[in-house]
């Protein structure tokens, strides 16, 4: 619901008011009869020594969420001088509970006696809640003076209840400018140029999403431990219900900031049909918000929250499209093309979080890099007196096993993680990039014809400069350690007969490590699709003149999604191995009556 009103000309006040309001109730009846049809279930009536026949569960889930928002405009023009002043302030507040409660104790299967009871030792109950809430406030000053010189400042300013109170709010501005060449008058000797503009801009925005209350230590209720002697139990002891801190605060959690740079320049040409758009942008993302991994014995259950990281993105944006017509046919082709060069720049304490490390693309790639197959035992031998591996079981290593290289040595120096230096020792340390997962490129090309009554439209797209891991050839070249189907590649592994330098042998538990993670794992993961083909045909008027104009439109039209891919990918999907895009053919029609 809203309410504006506009007390002077010019000026415009709204506010507002939302709620959406989630209800759910949940009721559950498992009948134990029917786990003899279910292999796996096994028999469900054994945790009550038979003495039920079912299960029953209640659930209930309450979210609200609740939006106020004040929006005030005032837009004028003073000559050739425009002016547009907007203050927002907006106020959040989210809620959701959480009750559930089942049993295992059921006496009868009807409906109407369904009911949460029975003995105490098969009951379950639990609820949970979550709140949070989040706040801001905007103003923004535009400004431009007869559609030629442009000036916008703006400012945010946002609270957000998953910060502590010392890190709560967070504020943001941006400043952009831009300069309509095309209207100056030494450009009006240049005809072909129809617009020109350059323009420049700073902005800064934050980010919260975390879960809730992640600064502080959470503590669950649920342990149980048991406490001297209880003659009813012997040896177990009184049990009792515990605490339990199951993460670790961290008070200096704060909001993640990008602050963006960027200058462009957009321009048509040649009475409009062509344009163009140049940008050039570099985008610093600054506390990356993420979940931090820690060693298991520290005994935590949920995974603590921290700023681990400053990135940086920069790189171009570039769009061109022309149209134009030769007699009856009308045509129109664009292309597209974005760059990036995504670089970690700091992480928490100089410390490398998995594959997120300073110098390198942000979760990159990381493994062994193969050296060779060992082709005969006297390879073997020189090999094992200069180096050894922590992976191999040395006696069993032989010809047809894969040898890697060594790249790195454990650290000396106190916060360091490794050093570039050799010591003929494959461990760990040697683990290193392999490639990038974020491609350099991406890119796109469209087509647009008409003739007479018939359209033909395509769209292509890809990427460039990326790699991925093959998740196929990890999966079914695999002979040393499954019993699972294989690729027939397999059956050029390396033999006495088959020296090959590309498949290892084929040997059972896989004693030299051939299947651990290395880069004959990683492919380039670039590619051009044809994502989209369309051909129709519109019929003539004369069509809706026989039929009385009963239909005003009618088109008819054959298509297809994905049509190729052009790839040097092995896979099945340089974009996605569990779920390959699938190639689509459509007919359709469309009729307007």
């Amino acid at each position: 619901i809203y309410v504006e009103i506009e007390p002077v000309k010019h000026l415009k006040i709204r506010g507002q008011m939302s709620m959406d309001v989630y209800n759910f109730t949940r009721y559950s009846f498992s009948d134990y009869d029917g786990s003899v049809f279910n292999y796996t279930a096994g028999d469900m009536s054994v945790a009550t020594n038979g003495n039920s026949v079912g299960s029953y569960e209640e659930r209930e889930v309450f979210n609200n969420n609740y939006i106020n928002e004040i929006n005030v405009n005032y837009n004028n023009s003073f000559g050739k001088h425009n002016v547009d002043l907007v203050f927002n302030g907006s106020d959040q507040q989210y809620n959701a509970k959480y009750k559930g409660a089942s049993t295992q104790w059921m006496q009868s299967k009807l409906e109407y006696m369904r009911r949460i009871g029975g003995e105490p030792k098969y009951l379950s109950t639990g609820s949970d809640m979550s709140n949070s809430a989040l706040e801001g406030l905007m103003g923004r000053v535009s400004y431009n003076y007869n559609t030629t010189y442009y000036l916008d400042v703006t400012v945010r300013h946002d609270g957000s209840t998953r910060f502590s109170k010392e890190k709560r709010w967070g504020t943001f501005p941006s400043v952009s400018g831009a300069w309509r060449i095309s209207k100056e008058q030494f450009m009006q000797s240049f005809k072909f140029i129809n617009d020109l503009k350059i323009r420049v801009g700073y902005g800064q925005l934050g980010n919260q999403e975390v879960r809730d209350m992640a600064y502080l230590s959470p503590i669950d209720n649920r342990p149980i431990f048991a406490w001297g002697t209880d003659p009813s139990r012997i040896g177990m002891g009184n049990k009792y219900v515990g605490a339990t801190v199951y993460s670790l605060a961290n008070a200096n959690l704060q909001w993640e900031k990008t602050s963006t740079k960027n200058i462009g320049i957009d321009a048509t040409m040649l009475d409009n049909r062509l344009s163009m758009s140049l940008e050039y942008y570099n985008k610093l993302t600054d506390g990356i918000l993420q979940t931090v991994t820690l060693p298991p014995s520290l005994g935590l259950i949920q995974s603590p929250v921290d700023n681990i990281a400053s990135v940086r993105n920069s790189g171009i944006e570039l769009s061109l499209n022309y149209s134009d017509n030769i007699g009856e046919l009308k045509y129109s082709i664009g292309a597209n093309l974005s760059t990036v060069k995504n670089v970690v720049e700091t992480t928490s304490g100089h410390i490398p979080i998995g594959s997120i490390e300073e110098g390198y693309s942000m979760n990159y790639i990381k493994g062994y890099k193969v050296g060779g197959i060992f082709q005969t035992q006297a390879e073997v031998d020189a090999w094992k007196a200069k180096n050894s591996d922590d992976t191999y079981q040395a006696a069993k290593v032989a010809p047809g096993d894969f040898y890697y290289l060594d790249q790195r040595s454990a650290p000396t120096k106190p916060n360091t993680f490794y050093k570039d230096s050799l010591d003929n020792k494959i461990n760990s340390y040697d683990q290193v990039y392999l490639g990038k997962t974020i491609p350099g490129y991406y890119y796109g090309i469209n087509l647009n014809l008409e003739y007479k009554n018939f359209d033909l439209s395509a769209q292509m797209t890809g990427v460039g400069d990326v790699q991925r891991v093959n998740s196929v050839k990890q999966t079914l070249y695999n002979v040393g350690t499954t019993n699972a189907n294989m690729s027939v590649d397999v059956l050029n592994a390396w033999t006495t007969q088959n020296k090959s330098t590309t498949l290892p042998r084929a040997i059972n538990g896989d004693p030299a490590g051939n299947y651990r993670f290395s880069d004959r794992f990683v492919e380039s993961g670039a590619y051009l699709r044809m994502s989209n083909v369309q051909l129709g045909y519109t019929l003539p008027v004369q069509v809706y003149n026989l039929l009385h104009n009963s239909i005003s439109n009618c088109r008819i039209y054959a298509g297809a999604s994905n049509l190729f891919t052009i790839t040097k990918y092995s896979g099945y999907d340089p974009e996605n191995d569990s779920y390959p895009t699938p190639k689509t053919m459509f007919l359709g029609l469309t009729v307007r009556f």
